[in-house]
């Protein structure tokens, strides 16, 4: 007489499917770590060599060793520097700056300009004219003597826009000299800057006299 053995298979609900799956996503959970450090386990002694991933070193057993690696390699060095790149389109033209507030004026002649020679009187020489502002002015001019070997003693007066300064030489003979002379000026409205000259015997004459006045923000 045969018997028969019969298995009962009982059904896997759902539940259980889940339960294994959650247990194995949260095996691995932890592989790599945050760091991105993975950790495994491989085993001692002969016929060992079976390798296990885990989320930490302390999960080893005594016949196993810890090993660690990291998905990224460390940082190489630099690479070469790369060529030059192609130069650039030139950019526009940027906007036109606001005036600057420096400019200069100027006045001038040649000469012989025949000067009174009794010690007391000048003459007007050269005049420069200006608009309103505050001015550092320079002027120069030669003065010279045409008499037959008199000397004489000459000078010239720089005035206009409360500037007044003044300079005197002496000459010897036919001899002459240049006589610089310079100051600072300004002018409410427009305004004339003006050199007057004169001298003492020997028929002082001036030449090439210059005036040339440099507008400024402010005289200090």
């Amino acid at each position: 007489m045969r018997s028969r053995l019969h298995t009962r298979l009982r059904p896997v609900t759902g539940v259980a499917i889940v339960a294994v799956l959650g247990a194995g996503t949260l095996a691995y959970a932890g592989i790599p770590g945050p760091d991105g450090t993975i950790h495994a386990c491989i085993t001692n002694g002969l016929g060992g060599g079976g390798l296990r991933a885990v989320e930490s070193a302390d999960e080893c057993k005594r016949n196993e060793s810890a090993i660690d690696w990291n998905r990224e390699g460390p940082v190489g060095p630099p690479g070469p520097r790369g060529e030059p790149g192609p130069e650039g389109e030139r950019g526009p033209q940027g906007a036109t700056g606001p005036a600057g507030t420096s400019r200069a004026f100027e006045a001038s002649a040649d000469g012989p300009i025949d000067l009174p020679d009794d010690g007391s009187t000048f003459d007007g020489v050269l005049t420069l004219d200006v608009p309103a502002g505050s001015y550092v002015v320079n002027a120069t001019v030669l003065l010279r003597t045409d008499g037959f070997g008199e000397d004489a003693t000459m000078g010239c007066l720089l005035t206009g826009g409360g500037l007044f300064t003044g300079h005197n030489g002496f000459a010897e003979g036919r001899n002459g000299f240049d006589l610089p002379m310079m100051g600072t000026a300004e002018f409410t409205s427009p305004g004339t800057i003006e050199m007057s000259c004169g001298g003492l015997g020997g028929n002082p004459e001036a030449r090439f006299p210059v005036i040339t006045a440099i507008k400024v923000d402010s005289v200090n």
